[in-house]
């Protein structure tokens, strides 16, 4: 057979679909987790099993979402959401029966559908510029209409739309992984203070674990058992971060050591470079000026790596004297310095891979 005979058979792609919808549904919940780890004490998160991705909190309450992605087209309509299969319930029942089944506790559940494309009405209106877009502020008429077919579709007397909500998320649902590496990054940064070694390291670390909790196929006997098998928890994403932020402090116990090593028995230089180390690591996730200064300095060794042979001490005063004209003037001699023993250090630790 050759090449254009293969090309004539009939093709099936509803496998690759089927899993690249559920990755979909994995990385929003990475997405969604990073989300609560600063706005919540505590929470478990269950992938793929009364819904897609679900929210368990503390005093019972529950988030529910819905994952719905798209290749094409520039909305998800009404009608999507409301229609009716031969077998199965509309996307907009099969998500509320869940709010309907907690009875007189329905306040404390929220539910929502998550899409990368905008919600557009029955009446042609594009939601493109609301992010997080609320049923129950709907116009009279649209909203109307949804309590009504979820009415008649579910045999119900009475619908609520509080709490359930239209998510337009930026994120790039059919191309996550380098958005969510970049994710990663800026948490650290922006939230734990911290620059992490090999974001796609830790990345990977994460998707496994959550796989793992969705790819579990069997039925749980109880609660605690969902927990166990489908879940995971803030502490175990703690554990997790911990660990990885353990390894990115690594350079700078190494770079404190090599100040100790370097200085010898120059006990004021020791502890004014010592200072100005910690003065430096607290101002890289915050200076786009030393962010870009750690760049040029590493591009310039990968680009000169000849200087790698001389020793320690002679490397660093040879990139000091390059480079220290070229910092603002903000930044003490000590500060560049130890700047620049950080970096060497970092190298060692292969960070910047």
């Amino acid at each position: 057979m050759d090449n254009q005979s293969y090309m004539k058979l009939p093709y099936d792609l509803s496998g690759s679909m089927a899993k690249n919808r559920f990755k979909n549904e994995l990385l929003w919940g990475l997405h969604k987790i990073l989300e609560l780890y600063t706005n919540e004490d505590d929470f478990n998160m269950v992938f793929d099993y009364v819904c897609d991705i679900e929210v368990h909190l503390t005093k019972g309450k529950f988030e529910f979402y819905q994952i719905k992605t798209a290749n094409s087209g520039e909305s998800y309509t009404q009608s999507k959401l409301t229609k009716v299969g031969k077998k199965e319930k509309s996307v907009l029942a099969k998500l509320y029966i869940l709010k309907h089944e907690f009875d007189d506790d329905n306040e404390k559940v929220k539910i929502a559908i998550v899409s990368n494309r905008p919600f557009k009405d029955e009446k042609n209106k594009l939601y493109n510029n609301i992010e997080q877009l609320k049923f129950c502020m709907l116009d009279g008429d649209i909203k109307t209409n949804i309590e009504q077919e979820l009415k008649k579709e579910m045999k119900i007397d009475n619908v609520d739309l509080n709490d359930f909500c239209f998510i337009y998320t930026s994120m790039d649902l059919l191309n996550p992984k380098n958005t969510l590496t970049g994710e990663l990054v800026n948490f650290f940064s922006e939230k734990l203070n911290v620059e992490i070694k090999k974001p796609a390291v830790l990345y990977s670390v994460l998707v496994d674990r959550i796989s793992q909790k969705a790819e579990y196929e069997l039925k749980a006997n109880s609660y605690d058992e969902v927990i166990e098998k489908k879940g995971i928890s803030k502490k175990q994403i703690q554990e997790l971060f911990n660990k990885h932020i353990e390894i990115s402090n690594n350079s700078v116990k190494k770079a404190q050591e090599t100040i100790g090593k370097i200085c010898g028995d120059k006990y004021g230089e020791k502890i004014r470079l010592l200072i100005a180390l910690s003065s430096v690591v607290q101002k890289i996730n915050e200076s786009n000026n030393l962010k870009k200064m750690e760049k040029k300095i590493i591009k310039y060794i990968d680009d000169n790596l000849d200087i790698l042979e001389d020793s320690l001490e002679n490397i660093i005063d040879a990139l000091n004297e390059r480079f220290k004209r070229e910092f603002d003037i903000e930044y003490s001699k000590e500060e560049i310095k130890s700047f620049i023993i950080l970096i060497l250090m970092k190298r060692e630790e292969e960070m910047y891979e």
